[in-house]
């Protein structure tokens, strides 16, 4: 069971809010800075989203969104992103990974009902996208 020390009692990681996982990753795993760290240089330099259900921080670099850290509801992150961008790119297993983000959200859509109110958000967001010829919105 993987735990994490809350008020000194183990708590199961499933039943841990995003923003508690998120952090849990920096005492995991090596990492070249603090979560604190991070998360202020996210907050003065990128972007911050926490909810119950999901955390993501991270910030644009050219037409690619990097996502720092997310934990929790993949299509709640992926639809919190402040505006598109061609490219989504994150690292997994030591490896910066690039997906183009009609791609990412292909994959992450699969994983979820068909009515998911997120999806009929992203798909007119694509829509509408698509009918001004842009890359930003929604």
């Amino acid at each position: 069971m993987d735990t994490c020390s809350s008020e000194n009692q183990p708590v199961e990681a499933s039943l841990l809010r995003p923003l508690a996982k998120a952090a849990a990753v920096y005492r995991q795993e090596w990492c070249a800075n603090t979560f604190e760290e991070d998360l202020c240089w996210h907050l003065e330099h990128g972007y911050v989203f926490s909810t119950p259900t999901c955390f993501l921080m991270g910030y644009q670099s050219n037409d690619t969104w990097h996502v720092s850290l997310c934990a929790g509801d993949l299509l709640e992150a992926l639809s919190l992103m402040p505006y598109r961008l061609p490219w989504v790119r994150f690292e997994r297993n030591n490896k910066l990974r690039y997906y183009k983000t009609e791609r990412l959200y292909e994959q992450i859509a699969r994983l979820y009902p068909r009515d998911n109110p997120l999806l009929q958000r992203w798909r007119e967001c694509s829509q509408a996208n698509s009918a001004s010829g842009g890359s930003n919105g929604g």
